[in-house]
């Protein structure tokens, strides 16, 4: 298939240039936005905490200065205790606070009418004072009864206290309109920034659609079809196709990407010729990364190291659960003697781990008898620094192997300790094995293996699991061995007791029948002497 594409220089400059417009526009509407939502968010913010509340609290102010004047009017003319309470509570307490609210408020605003306000606290503080004044003129309810007295409260209450009640609600009403004068034309100025956003987004929406067709049709024109035609490249190398790729002359990013896809070309096939060979269970094939970032060539090679290793492991663990499944078939064949066994057993530990030499010696701790271990088998064995086969515990590695309970494994053999005879001569194995044969922490014997191989853990681990089986197949041999002599034993005794017994029942018998003699001769005699005493008596 031939390769053809469009020439267009610099395609990523316009691509940047492009979105570089349509990111400055995006900006400055955002920006804009921004900056209309901040300032509706003052507004809602000096609505909330300052014009509504301070509404709420001139409204208080006015309601309490009209309740002040009712008061003051009742303490003069119709006396009662509990608005004299309520009046002294106003002026002391309800209004020192709304005030000081109101203060608070007041710092929050840059509101020009704090003037009023400020005019307003006054004449409220005068109004308080003149109240005051009458309170304590008519402190008392006796002093209703002195006419100058009374005449000074109606004075101050006609004089003062009126005209400053009616002068601070007309006040008070005037900031309140104010007031929501101000709320009012802050929402208005608040919708008409929304009107704005409004008229910002629908020209953002119109000026994006503009942009996406402008940049549909270019985009198409310089990227889309060179694109399309490198896809049908890409899915023709997806089906298996063999590419042909014409040389093409490009000095832009999709002239890049046709010279990648060369490379990429190449390197499938490299790939593809390799994996084969991995399929094919050959992990020593060669093969070259594509560079430093070839990441398909080094998951490549990672799967051969993998697959090489659990290849390895694998065998490692085949070969053992065969050894193991082996040797289990031999510890249970019927053999004529204990003798054959330990020979087989011996034989096949050998001949599987490929060692040269070795003996099979077994504890033998019985009563009365001092304990040592004794050589059963021996496979090329060829050491004499034993006496009839017979080592003591703690004598040399094999009887130390005893005492410790663990294995010793030797890769430097000490000088003639023991040597490997072939047709070549003599010489010095190099690795030894000595392994107890213990199971359940009981110690039945020892297993000496020499090798001019040298052992691999996973062959020593697999040795000290032999060692086990052998040790509970000799422990079960020793059992049986000692409950066929019992069985034997018993059953000589139960035979003897049975001869005893017939002898015994013989003898009896015997002596019945003598008793019966006996006992007929002395009727006999009985007989006899009754016979001669007649004849006296008759001779008498």
């Amino acid at each position: 298939m031939k390769f053809n594409c469009f020439r267009k220089k610099n395609l990523a400059r316009q691509i940047l240039g492009g979105y570089v417009v349509i990111i400055v526009v995006a900006l400055s509407c955002a920006l804009f936005c921004i900056s209309t939502l901040k300032i509706n968010q003052d507004i809602d913010k000096q609505i909330s905490e300052v014009n509504l509340p301070l509404i709420l609290n001139l409204k208080d102010l006015k309601t309490l200065s009209n309740e002040m004047g009712g008061l003051s009017n009742n303490w003069v003319y119709k006396p009662n205790a509990s608005d004299k309470e309520k009046l002294l509570s106003l002026i002391n307490t309800e209004v020192p606070e709304v005030i000081s609210q109101t203060k608070s408020i007041l710092n929050l605003s840059e509101d020009k009418g704090k003037d009023s306000i400020s005019v307003a606290f006054t004449m409220l503080k005068e109004l308080s004072e003149n109240e005051l004044k009458i309170t304590r003129l008519l402190a008392d309810d006796s002093l209703y009864s002195n006419d100058v007295v009374v005449d000074e409260s109606i004075k101050i209450l006609e004089s003062n206290v009126q005209p400053a009640s009616v002068s601070l609600d007309k006040l008070f009403t005037k900031m309140i309109e104010s007031q929501d004068q101000k709320m009012k034309e802050a929402q208005d100025a608040k919708k008409s920034s929304y009107s704005v956003l409004t008229y910002l987004f629908i020209f953002m929406i119109v000026a994006s659609l503009v942009t996406a067709i402008l940049a549909y049709n270019s985009m198409n024109k310089n990227v889309v079809e060179p694109i399309k035609n490198i896809r049908d490249v890409l899915f023709d190398m997806g089906k298996g196709k063999v590419i042909q790729m014409s040389s093409v002359e490009r000095d832009d990013e999709l002239g890049e990407m046709y010279g990648a896809m060369v490379n990429l070309t190449n390197g499938i096939s490299a790939q593809s010729t390799f994996a084969n060979q991995i399929g094919l269970g050959k992990y020593d094939e060669d093969f070259q990364l594509q560079s430093e970032d070839d990441v398909m060539g080094s998951a490549l090679l990672t799967m051969r190291s993998n697959l090489k290793k659990n290849a390895e492991e694998e065998r490692k663990r085949s070969w053992a659960t065969i050894g193991i499944a082996e040797i289990g078939t031999i510890l249970r064949e019927q053999t004529s003697s204990t003798k054959e066994l330990y020979d087989n057993i011996l034989r096949f530990v050998i001949t599987y781990t490929k060692s040269n030499q070795g003996g099979l010696f077994l504890l033998n701790n019985e009563e009365h008898a001092e304990a040592c271990l004794e050589l059963v088998s021996t496979y090329a064995y060829e050491r004499k620094k034993f006496i009839d086969k017979k080592i003591s515990l703690g004598e040399g590695l094999v009887g130390q192997c005893v005492l410790e309970g663990d294995t010793i494994f030797l890769t430097e053999i000490p000088n003639g300790y023991v040597r490997i005879t072939s047709g070549l001569g003599e010489a010095t194995p190099n690795c030894l094995l000595i392994v107890p044969l213990k199971i359940n922490d009981v110690i039945h014997g020892v297993l000496e293996i020499a090798s001019f191989n040298i052992f691999e853990d996973y062959q020593v681990a697999f040795i000290e699991k032999l060692t086990e089986n052998i040790a509970s197949t000799i422990s079960n041999v020793r059992i049986n061995e000692r409950t066929k002599i019992l069985l034997e034993s018993t059953q000589q005794q139960a035979e003897e007791m049975r001869s005893q017994e017939e002898e015994m029942k013989q003898n009896m018998e015997e002596l019945s029948a003598t008793q019966e003699e006996m006992n007929r001769k002395e009727n006999d005699y009985l007989k006899k002497i009754a016979e001669l005493e007649a004849q006296l008596e008759s001779v008498a």
